[in-house]
């Protein structure tokens, strides 16, 4: 056993605290385990001699690992597996990428963009119903982005709400609504149709008043901080979630203090549902990085102190990506279909098409990556038990424009004896073309395929534990 390179120690005179990331555990150790631990460290074998009971808490709760686990991999493994077991889906749906503000560091333009129309609203409805019909999920997530969402809430938003509701309602599938939205539109007669849903919003301030009407600002300059902070209380006074993204700069950062005073005087029941986070302007590099440091512990100590939450204590978590999350889409809203929403919505990054009958047909871009990216492939006597197949190139295919090839890209892989280089021909990918042109390939060529590879390298295991598994594979043969 070796300790896990994901462990996070912090000691001092009260004893010690361990923080795993892998595994989002923590654990304290008084100054006599502590000492214990340090002591045994490098050689955690023989904590197991001196207190058992500590040793065995530190391998079930990860801080141990099998010597030789590549850990990295293990971890891209258990997203996989708990991707394979997902029960659930996140619909992201951009009713406009318009915007009733200009805020100057937004990566989106939001000039002349149109809104949903009938057919694709309609398409997104057939969506769910058809998800929904399969039975494969117990519970469906519906997020609205944008653009301002809320722009389009009774044309658009409100009916595919109201419709995805009433499915979900009919086969007993857990239904939870989000809005990414700037509030200035949150008004009552829109919470009034909320109410009853479980409804959740992420709602953006950029400093105190004076600061925040400086940059959020209507695109007829009107000042917006006194309506959002209004509609902020009215959402969490109806019992609906919020959590408010406080967006800083170097120079802004400081006026935060002032926020507190405008929600202090809730009720507890009123906080709980309120949380604050703090993001740095991506554009702004500025600044002394300790004095920020210094500004972000503080603000968090001042808020908590006024029973106003921050930062959730998992927010370290190492998570996968949901743009690699298997059960995801982002449909915007002439259809298109993306998987991230931290991106410009334009034809070249768009992964696929929503039809309209209510089928999403994905382009070779996701296609590729996702067909080819989970591949593993089994190593004999490695220090790690597989390693990932990639593409040893782009794979570009020719076929017809109207060709409907689902899941047309196989992959082929053997067991391979380490020790395995960075490169080494692991696999075949094969393009199985479900549309043939007439005989469909060139003479004597075959279906197209491409060489997979190695990710990394992987070294051979120590050479008794290699004996050893030749030996039960020898004993379980003649057996």
């Amino acid at each position: 056993m070796i300790e896990s390179k994901y462990n996070l120690c912090l000691q001092d005179n009260t004893g010690m605290i361990i923080y795993n990331a892998k595994a989002d555990e923590i654990v304290a150790l008084n100054p006599h385990l502590a000492e214990l631990y340090n002591q045994y460290r490098k050689k955690p074998e023989e904590l197991s001699n001196h207190h058992s009971e500590l040793f065995q808490m530190l391998v079930d709760k990860g801080f141990l690992v099998e010597e030789g686990l590549d850990e990295p991999q293990d971890f891209i493994n258990q997203c996989e597996n708990r991707e394979e077991e997902n029960r659930e889906y996140t619909i992201t749906v951009n009713p406009t990428l318009a915007c009733n503000m200009k805020c100057w560091y937004c990566y989106e333009n939001h000039e002349n963009k149109p809104a949903m129309n009938d057919s694709v609203k309609q398409a997104v409805i057939l969506f769910i119903e058809k998800l929904l019909a399969t039975d494969s999920y117990q519970k469906l997530h519906l997020s609205f982005f944008g653009g301002e969402p809320l722009l389009y809430f009774d044309k658009i938003v409100l009916p595919i709400l109201r419709q995805a509701h009433n499915l979900c309602a009919k086969r007993n599938v857990e239904f939870s609504v989000h809005f990414t939205t700037n509030a200035f539109l949150l008004a009552s007669d829109v919470l009034q149709q909320l109410e009853s849903l479980d409804v959740s919003f992420q709602i953006t301030l950029d400093g105190n008043e004076h600061v925040h009407n400086t940059i959020r600002m209507t695109k007829g300059n009107e000042p917006t901080y006194t309506t959002i902070i209004h509609n902020i209380k009215a959402a969490i006074k109806s019992g609906l979630k919020v959590g408010v993204r406080c967006n800083y700069t170097y120079k802004t950062l400081p006026t935060f203090i002032d926020v507190i005073t405008d929600f202090k005087n809730l009720d507890s029941n009123e906080k709980s549902l309120l949380n604050f986070t703090f993001e740095r302007i991506w554009q702004d590099d500025s600044g002394d990085y300790a004095e920020i440091e210094h500004w972000l512990k503080r603000l968090e100590t001042a808020f908590e102190n006024e029973g106003l939450h921050t930062k959730a204590t998992n927010d370290y978590k190492i998570s996968m990506c949901y743009a690699d999350q298997r059960n995801t889409v982002v449909i915007n809203y002439n259809g298109d279909l993306y998987k991230c929403t931290a991106r410009d919505f334009t034809t070249k990054n768009r992964e696929g098409k929503l039809t309209p009958d209510g089928n999403l047909e994905w382009n070779d871009k996701h296609k590729k990556r996702q067909a080819i990216s989970k591949s593993q492939v089994d190593v004999l006597d490695g220090k790690s038990k597989q390693v990932s197949a990639v593409a040893k190139s782009d794979f570009n295919i020719i076929q017809k424009i109207d060709a409907n090839n689902n899941k047309h890209i196989k992959v082929t892989t053997n067991q391979i004896q380490s020790p395995v280089k960075s490169g080494d021909k692991v696999g075949t990918a094969t393009f199985e073309d479900r549309t043939l042109v007439g005989d469909g390939y060139l003479p004597n060529q075959g279906m197209p395929s491409m060489e997979l590879v190695a990710g990394k390298e992987v070294k051979k295991s120590f050479f008794l534990k290699v004996w050893w598994n030749h030996f039960v594979t020898f004993v379980n043969e003649k057996l």
